[in-house]
């Protein structure tokens, strides 16, 4: 019962950095498309996460950590700049 409490206050720690920052990039002029795509993929990126935490442990969360980083490095990140 403990590492499922602790599992749920990091993800949600998580959710909330993730809704500052969005907050702060709204306030620096990023466009609506801009955010739901990185709000999108962020929250994606989460369930993911805790989808492969399910299976695997902490080694499927890091998987699927890595997998999204690596997306987001590939082209991701770059077709978001542009909008």
């Amino acid at each position: 019962m403990l590492g499922a409490s602790a599992v749920a206050v990091v993800v949600f720690g998580l959710l909330s950095a993730s809704l500052v920052s969005l907050g702060r990039a709204r306030a620096r002029g990023w466009s609506a498309d801009r955010l739901g795509v990185t709000t999108a993929f962020l929250v994606g990126t989460v369930l993911f996460a805790l989808a492969g935490w399910t299976v695997a442990g902490i080694v499927g969360a890091l998987v699927v950590g890595l997998g999204s980083w690596l997306a987001w490095r590939g082209g991701v990140g770059a077709r978001v700049r542009h909008l």
